[in-house]
């Protein structure tokens, strides 16, 4: 028997169920939407490995809904929330950058393209729901944050599994949303620390030092975009090396 389907039917009416009681007092002090997050972890983070694509879009899409309406339950009674940020990081973390690894030759050109179409929603997500709220989110849930777009807005560079010009310009589109972000977090206060360029322990400084509200999210984005800068120059100077007489791709 096949329990995929029955899976993906209990995954649909769960979501339905929680949001139509999220604000519920029993739902919020039993930590449902913590379970939510635990739930979807596995088929997020298996992403191509599960046994049918669709789980993994479902489970991405339910986590979307939930988390639309689950934010402003979590900002609004943070007492209940507090073990929900470092999981909720870490399957974002592990979706977005999933050890598993789709070619053109496994899926093909227009299915890798709404693949990538979903990460990025994932990224206007954070950017809808996280960014205006950042002074009313933990520290270190902010700081995880920064360190994934920082880590998307470069990823496209580093990626060993590209063999065409066409996965090249697709995960540049996921690397332009996650800097643009990335931007955003940075524009949040004005008065930023710009002398930093090394992320991790710039950021780990930066959440011991206690700074708060939307100040502390824009210096830690303005430490990761100097890190991110620094990064490009780097390589372009390596890459510039490399290429002998021939230019190097736009």
């Amino acid at each position: 028997m096949n329990y995929i389907p029955f899976g993906e039917k209990s995954i649909s009416i769960c979501v339905k169920l929680y949001q139509t009681t999220a604000t519920e007092d029993p739902v919020v002090q039993e930590q449902i939407l913590h379970d939510i997050v635990k739930a979807l972890r596995t088929p997020l983070a298996m992403k191509y490995k599960c046994l049918s694509s669709s789980t993994w879009k479902l489970a991405i899409s339910s986590l979307i809904s939930v988390l639309h309406t689950g934010l402003k339950v979590a900002r609004a009674k943070p007492q209940h929330f507090a073990s929900l940020w470092d999981d909720l990081a870490d399957t974002l973390d592990k979706f977005l950058f999933p050890a598993s690894v789709c070619t053109i030759e496994d899926r093909g050109l227009e299915e890798i393209v709404l693949d990538e179409t979903i990460d990025c929603q994932v990224i206007e997500l954070l950017r809808d729901e996280v960014l205006p709220h950042a002074h009313e989110m933990p520290h270190q849930f902010i700081m995880q944050i920064v360190v994934l777009l920082n880590k998307g807005s470069i990823h496209s560079a580093s990626d060993t599994n590209i063999c065409y010009e066409s996965d090249w310009k697709l995960r540049e589109i996921f690397a332009k949303t996650c800097f643009e972000t990335l931007l955003q977090f940075s524009l949040l206060e004005d008065h930023a620390n710009a002398n930093n360029n090394r992320l991790n322990a710039n950021l780990l400084a930066a959440g011991a030092a206690g700074a708060g509200g939307k100040d502390f999210a824009g210096r830690l984005a303005v430490t990761a975009l100097l890190h991110r800068f620094q990064e490009v120059l780097k390589r372009f100077n390596d890459d510039e090396r490399q290429s002998g007489k021939c230019p190097l791709p736009r």
